[in-house]
């Protein structure tokens, strides 16, 4: 064995992609003693993803004052890239990993990301890179539309107060645009599901982030209502990532949509790690049939084979494995059968070691 590439997302919750990949090196190297080993920890547009740019070569950190999802103060970061482009995370700034002992899904608002993407355009940014995954908001990004400068008004005609959450929707009977300024704005996302429906932003994700049944359907119906007072459609692919700040990033900034995955691999240079490559090895906290559908893992492994690079899965669970052993050469659960999900968390590095060591030596 010459060069393997280590290249996983985060195991969200646990453990920072640099962090996986360090403890599959750690098991690797008791096997593979004399491999070069190449660490290039990677994200799909949710949280880890400005960690994950900011290894780009010139890429540079800079502090910014902005809200979190209930309207509190917070200090957060933005990226300037190569070439004058700024990256903002959403998940850095109103994530669920922020919020995840106070979740409250009808009040919760991506106002903060607005007051980013006006902060990155304040450097003068040359264009502004803006990674959805990770939100705790299911506000179609109404909050964030009155950072960047919207009015929303209710039946009386008052202007809405600043911080509108998903249970607020509804409420809007008009909607003004005009103080948005113009923006290059690429959102970076992992999901195509649309805004509204069975497979959108609220039915889907917003469990996740403790939505009740109730609050599910009610959510959802904000969601059409308030496309409809924007006079726009929320059937793009995307539209639903992060709560519906795809929607209202594309349909209302007249924004672009990308794969965080791809964008994050194309800045670090994945293709050129792959070369004289034997192996490629990545991962994810669990994987499951929506790893198929193009998140980091398979587009990663994707590009691996395209290189005929062979390609290995340590993911802290494996769900529907029989799908996923027909797109990579070896997979590995890294939380043994049967152990309790806080001590696989909180022995994860341990476990991730054993199985990058066992998966080799059988």
């Amino acid at each position: 064995m010459k060069k393997i590439v280590i290249a996983p997302d985060s195991y969200k919750g646990c453990l920072s992609a640099a962090e996986v990949a360090e403890a599959v090196a750690a098991g690797l190297r008791k096997v593979f003693p004399a491999a070069e080993l190449v660490l290039l920890p990677l994200a799909d547009g949710g949280e880890g993803t400005l960690q994950a740019l900011l290894r780009v070569p010139g890429a540079k950190a800079v502090e910014i004052q902005s809200h979190d999802a209930f309207m509190r103060p917070v200090r957060s970061r933005v990226a300037r890239l190569p070439g004058g482009r700024f990256a903002v995370e959403l998940a850095e700034i109103c994530g669920i990993e922020r919020h995840k002992d106070e979740l409250s899904p009808l009040r919760a608002t991506s106002y903060g990301v607005g007051m980013a993407i006006l902060a990155a355009a304040s450097f003068g940014a040359s264009g502004i890179v803006v990674s959805l995954g990770g939100s705790c908001s299911t506000d179609g990004g109404a909050g964030m539309l009155q950072a960047l400068g919207a009015g929303f008004y209710d039946e009386a005609g008052n202007l809405l107060p600043p911080g509108l959450g998903g249970g607020g929707l509804q409420r809007i009977a008009k909607a003004d645009f005009t103080g948005i300024p113009e923006l290059n704005i690429v959102a970076a996302t992992d999901v195509t599901s649309p805004l509204c429906g069975e497979s959108g932003a609220a039915y889907v994700f917003s469990p996740q982030k403790g939505a009740t049944p109730d609050e599910v359907r009610l959510l959802d119906a904000g969601l059409r209502h308030f496309a409809a007072v924007c006079g726009r459609s929320g059937d793009s692919p995307g539209d639903g990532a992060a709560g519906g700040c795809g929607f209202a990033l594309r349909a209302v900034c007249g924004g672009g949509t990308t794969s965080g995955a791809m964008l994050v691999m194309d800045m670090l240079d994945f293709d050129k790690a792959l070369d004289g490559a034997d192996w490629l090895i990545t991962g994810e906290g669990c994987s499951d049939a929506q790893t198929l559908a193009g998140k980091l893992c398979f587009q990663a492994a994707a590009a691996a084979r395209k290189r005929r690079v062979k390609t290995a899965l340590i993911s802290g669970a494996l769900r529907n494995r029989d799908r996923l052993e027909a797109c990579f050469d070896l997979t590995a659960a890294a939380s043994p059968a049967g152990v309790p999900l806080d001590e696989a968390i909180r022995n994860a590095k341990i476990y991730i070691a054993k199985a990058a060591k066992s998966l080799f030596h059988r």
